[in-house]
């Protein structure tokens, strides 16, 4: 096994993958998060094995597909369990994580054609709850940058995001991308970041880059634009939907809850019927700055 370091969010992981595992082909959009410092104050640690158990005996907390995959989540009083296919008939990989994220064994089939997608996307799913315990979320929005501050757009895919974007970058020279899917938000040094990060969706986004971020609004299809301020529980409920968190887990729901109820306090939230033009992009600017 080879050692690979990694910083993402401001927070240093490891991997220990086989030797055959090339990060800048096999996992490109990590290339520009690699460290190959020789530090050894790792958040959590990844390792590659063939000796995970399977899944009998444990709890069956949640079953979806998106584009993480197929995805089962199980636990028991100790640790969690994941299980990823990509095909019905398919190679299935396992993820073992313990209690705090802070060891992690993944189970790949390094032959499988989506073996790539599967250390992808539980490298995602691990660090989105690891981020948890150092007053980070994982969130699924697209991100710009403007004056050097980021904005979040959220909502559910197919609402508009990548499009809202866009119209920021149409509208103002001066708009860069930051990441289109899966940003990192985090709370450092009193300031509240946003972060770029491997993880980007169909935008091929990878930007070892933060910002101090300035506002989130939720968008929404309609047939007018309209915009609505977000304050107190309603600021922190308009946010929530849209972060990576394991709600069945006490611990982990709670270190959201609470910085959340910061991020939502000190920065403008809000929901915006919009269309798809740039009356919409110039409205939410007006709003959020």
């Amino acid at each position: 096994m080879k050692k690979i370091g990694f910083i993402v969010g401001d927070l240093p992981f490891v991997c220990y993958l086989p030797e055959s595992i090339e990060v800048e082909e096999y996992i490109p959009s990590f290339k520009p998060f690699l460290d190959w410092s020789d530090r050894t104050d790792w958040a959590f640690q990844v390792e590659s094995t063939i000796e995970i158990l399977g899944t009998d005996g444990l709890e069956l907390l949640e079953e979806f597909c998106n584009d993480l995959g197929r995805v089962r989540l199980f636990r028991n009083k100790s640790s969690f369990l994941v299980e990823l296919s990509y095909e019905t008939e398919g190679s299935k990989h396992l993820m073992w994580m313990d209690a705090t994220i802070s060891k992690v064994k993944i189970s790949v089939n390094w032959q499988d054609p989506y073996a790539s997608q599967a250390l992808t996307s539980m490298l995602r799913i691990a660090y989105s709850q690891r981020i948890l315990y150092y007053e980070g979320f994982s969130i699924h929005a697209s991100t710009v940058i403007k004056d050097g501050i980021g904005f979040l757009f959220l909502g559910k895919s197919g609402t508009g995001k990548s499009t809202h974007s866009r119209l920021w970058k149409k509208v103002w020279e001066d708009v860069e991308l930051l990441n289109d899917d899966n940003p990192i938000v985090r709370i450092l040094d009193g300031q509240i970041w946003v972060y770029g990060s491997p993880w980007s969706g169909k935008t091929p986004c990878y930007k070892q880059h933060r910002v101090p971020l300035q506002g989130m609004v939720r968008l929404k299809q309609a047939p007018k634009n309209h915009w609505e301020s977000m304050k107190g529980v309603k600021a922190w409920t308009t946010v929530y939907p849209s972060c990576a968190v394991i709600y069945q887990d006490n611990k982990l729901y709670e270190l959201l809850r609470s910085t959340l109820n910061i991020v939502a306090t000190n920065i403008k939230v809000g929901c915006m019927d919009c269309l798809p033009n740039t009356d919409a992009a110039r409205l939410s600017l007006e709003k959020m700055k």
